[in-house]
């Protein structure tokens, strides 16, 4: 039923979740991920790659456009092992589907082909003598998927030890349905044909189906030459008007056996009184039909089938129950999904103002309201797309976020705390959230659009991959700009990254992406008199010294989470002694040592000894380029081991802006100064000038 090359392995996916559902021996030998890791992986997610080992976007790119139009592609890819290790493989991806047309699965086929071109180096691709050596084995991979498509196009092959469930049910949704012992199922009505997601053991052997032939498949499967079509419209209409309904229906086994069933449909709802899943119970109420033979006659009397309903509605009962214990809460019911109220520094943006018009005709906003243009980028929790507001040319950043994906892999907070910070805030050097869109299955975050692209793209970009000092201290200047207001509002960031930096339209800054912040520190703002600090002021032609005081507004919080990019952790989130705010002073620190010499100071070959040399590695400075010995010294004083010791920590951020590396710059005035680099509209960035 497979191909018999062992260099080939294959791969099954839910169309809608991207979730592996089945993976051959091959495959998981070939990734070098545990049975465990990759049973309902995400294949993006596997394949992408993690931030210092990508792989080729374009081709990804040509794959999700392939699956969202659902037609087969093949491509050539950079993959990584989970050790890291790259391999190229030729990738064919064809999509499954029923008798009746309904797409059910993607299948993917991978072929490794290093061997054959000698390199991973991607450049190797565009060899002519590559080209015409990948063809033949192109070919051969897209032979063996098609024939793969034919064999599975009906029923699928997945595999049980695999397949518990639909990735949709919690994980602790699971352990409670397994406890009861009844047939039953549990189907999506927000899900596309409201497939089945949970199937009890007794209903596999009450049906003879084996799970991988039940799990995403809508319950028509059990009907046959003789059921009632009346019975079965009666269901149907039950399931429009979510209400629950007892019939008695004749259904067959996988063998073909016909049975009567007594069968119980009930809506299951959560907090918010949206139907979340349906039950179905079925009690198999005569065991006398054989296969091939007539129709088993119904000789119950009244009594009896009054009984067995009864069995059927007890068991559903006690499937909601079930429901109800295990937090059938809706995490997400705080989210407003309403354009944000106004917020000052965006009084005048006409983005807003359409959003608002459209919201007021309309009721609310809805995603048929935005155009995809293009994909901008993806992340570990999600994808983020340029989007045009239809019949207007304001265009947005809309991050998508998988709200299933979120709560299996324990990343709601995470969400949950974003959304709260980017609805508080507003600062010209933070991004504006416009609004929220939830459907049943995904979040999405309409925020604004930055044209620049990211700061580590403007970093690359230059032939040393470094930028001028005066450049350096332009960008980072509204770096810390931003900081300063995180922390008045008591937030703590922990990701600060040339990745997280965004470029807006204007060349000025956006500091970005909050699900890793700390949102539960508190800020006690206060002025307190430095010590021996004396200004002179003139007035009225005469000077005179005045005390000089300085604005405390660091959040009193204290933090123990492992968060945070490897290069840029503080020597106290690696040793787990509990953080502050010092954190982000000492990656504001990494991140002036990488804008200038383009490399970060502590990174190490393995994970483990970049953490090594954080904690116990002196701090150097190469000898080219030269900066300024101002620049060294901002560095030096940020990047000090002992938290308690580290620019920062006492006075905030305004101790920071008065060292002399920013001297005559005048913070209050930075949105108004012309930036290095202004990108243009929808365009990449140019170098910005490099030393």
């Amino acid at each position: 039923m497979f191909p018999a090359d062992p260099k080939c392995s294959m791969f099954l996916a839910d169309p809608v979740t991207w979730r592996i559902s089945y993976f051959s021996e091959s495959f998981q030998a070939q990734m070098g991920h545990t049975k465990e890791e990759l049973a309902q992986h995400d294949f993006f997610k596997l394949i992408e790659g993690s931030p210092d080992t990508p792989s080729c976007w374009r081709d990804i790119s040509e794959i999700r456009d392939a699956t969202r139009e659902e037609r087969p592609c093949s491509v050539c890819l950079l993959l990584h092992k989970k050790d890291c290790t790259p391999f190229l493989a030729q990738f064919a991806l064809t999509p499954l589907r029923d008798d009746q047309g309904r797409l059910v699965h993607f299948m993917g086929i991978l072929v490794d082909v290093t061997h054959l071109i000698g390199s991973t180096d991607p450049a190797a691709l565009q060899d002519a003598d590559t080209e015409q050596r990948l063809e033949g084995v192109a070919e051969g991979v897209e032979l063996d998927t098609r024939k793969l498509a034919a064999e599975l196009k009906l029923e699928p092959h997945l595999d049980p030890e695999h397949l518990e469930a639909h990735p949709s049910v919690p994980c602790s949704l699971k352990h409670a349905l397994s406890t009861i012992i009844s047939a039953f199922v549990l189907s999506d009505p927000n899900l596309p044909d409201c497939p089945i997601v949970f199937v009890s053991e007794p209903f596999l052997k009450l049906t003879g189906y084996p799970r991988e032939q039940v799990i995403g498949r809508n319950c028509r499967f059990l009907q046959g030459p003789d059921t009632d079509p009346k019975t079965v419209d009666a269901i149907r209409e039950a399931v429009r008007n979510q209400k629950e309904i007892t019939v008695r229906i004749l259904n067959y086994t996988k063998s073909g056996r016909p049975f009567w069933n007594m069968f119980t449909l009930a809506p299951m709802s959560d907090s918010d009184c949206a139907t979340r899943f349906f039950v179905g119970v079925q009690v198999d109420v005569t065991a006398s039909g054989m296969v091939g033979g007539p129709t088993p006659a119904w000789t119950k009397t009244v009594s009896q089938e009054n009984a067995v309903l009864k069995q059927g509605h007890l068991t559903a009962t006690q499937i909601n129950s079930a429901l109800q214990g295990m937090a059938m809460q809706n995490p997400w019911m705080a989210i407003n999904g309403t354009v944000m109220k106004l917020k000052p520094h965006k009084c005048q943006d006409q983005a807003y103002q359409e959003l608002l018009a459209l919201q007021q005709r309309e009721g609310r906003l809805k995603l048929m309201h935005f155009r995809r243009v293009k994909q901008l980028g993806a992340g570990d929790v999600g994808l983020v797309d340029l989007v045009q507001l239809q019949g207007t040319d304001k265009k947005f950043a809309m991050k998508t976020l998988d709200k299933f994906e979120m709560q299996e892999r324990n990343k709601v907070q995470r969400v949950l705390t974003e959304e709260l910070i980017l609805t508080a805030v507003d600062h010209p050097f933070l991004p504006t959230l416009y609004c929220t869109i939830q459907t049943d299955t995904h979040l999405h975050f309409v925020m604004e659009y930055c044209d620049g692209g990211e700061l580590y793209g403007l970093l690359n970009a230059q032939p040393k991959k470094r930028l001028r000092e005066e450049h350096v201290r332009f960008y980072v200047a509204e770096v810390l700009l931003a900081l300063q207001y995180l922390h008045l509002l008591g937030y703590v960031y922990r990701d600060l990254k040339p990745e997280n930096i965004l470029l807006h339209h204007t060349g000025h800054v956006l500091l970005t992406d909050f699900d890793l912040s700390y949102s539960k520190g508190v800020t006690r703002p206060r002025l307190e008199k430095r010590p021996n600090g004396r200004v002179v002021k003139v007035k009225n032609g005469k000077q005179y010294a005045v005390d000089d005081y300085v604005l405390v507004a660091e959040p009193e919080a204290r933090a123990n989470s492992f968060v945070g990019t490897e290069e840029y952790l503080a020597p106290e989130v690696i040793n787990a002694s509990g953080h502050s705010a010092p954190v982000d002073w000492w990656s504001f620190g990494i991140l002036i040592y990488e804008l200038v010499y383009g490399v970060t100071p502590f990174r190490g070959v393995r994970r483990d000894e970049t953490f090594d040399n954080v904690i116990k590695a002196p701090l150097r400075f190469p000898a080219k380029p030269q900066i300024s010995p101002e620049c060294q010294d901002l560095i030096s004083k940020l990047l000090i081991k002992d938290p308690a010791q580290r620019l920062g920590t006492k006075y905030g951020a305004e101790e920071v802006k008065a060292h002399p590396f920013f001297h005559g710059l005048n913070f209050a005035l930075q949105r108004n100064e012309r930036p290095p680099y202004v990108p243009r509209r929808e365009s990449r960035p140019a170098p910005a000038g490099s030393s």
